[in-house]
């Protein structure tokens, strides 16, 4: 078995272009204060990952779509808002910084468990953890404490954000590269 025989894959909400743009917009405004040194995301590779699920066998990738239609077609569009900023780990020590949403729907919520029930069911385990559904916007790879916007700061900077309109899922595949991960869509799936 060789690298060309598997590629990188995740599962995710792609970003309309107008949302990306806003988005673009909001990043523009943070990072004129804070974050120095972090490593901003490339606008065109914004989106909200529902799953990642590695390096797979390219013999996989289609039942893998045959379920991400099956899943597509018991869903409806739905809408998320985008509201917060957050990090992981912790604020004061980041090594991704992301908008998140203001309460996921719960069509979101079953969205996700069932792409986790669906790819369990083709060897990716469950995620440990469910969080805010989120856009990452910057990596840092210094371990030096930060400094943080206070809340005032963002309080209306998600207010040019329109809301994104969930009506489609992807199976993105992910190139690695010395400039950074470049993404290109495998497969789309319309709710």
């Amino acid at each position: 078995m060789t690298s060309e025989d598997r590629t990188r894959c995740f599962i995710a909400i792609p970003l309309s272009e107008t949302v990306r743009e806003k988005v673009r917009e909001a990043i523009t405004t943070i990072r004129k204060d804070f974050f120095p040194g972090a490593k901003w995301i490339k606008t065109e590779n914004l989106h909200i990952t529902l799953k990642f699920l590695g390096d797979i066998m390219k013999e996989d990738v289609s039942c893998i779509c045959d379920r991400l239609q099956l899943i597509a077609d018991k869903f409806e569009p739905y809408e998320l808002e985008m509201g917060t900023l957050g990090a992981f780990p912790r604020k004061n020590r980041p090594r991704v910084i992301w908008f998140g949403t203001r309460n996921p729907p719960g069509n979101h919520i079953e969205l996700v468990n069932k792409v986790e029930d669906e790819m369990l069911d083709e060897g990716f385990p469950r995620e440990k953890k469910s969080g805010t559904p989120h856009i990452s916007i910057a990596r840092i790879k210094h371990r030096n404490p930060v400094k943080w916007p206070h809340e005032e700061f963002f309080v209306n900077l998600f207010d040019i954000i329109p809301v994104l309109c969930v009506n489609k899922i992807v199976l993105f595949k992910s190139t690695l590269s010395p400039h950074g991960a470049e993404y290109s869509s495998i497969a789309e799936f319309n709710l």
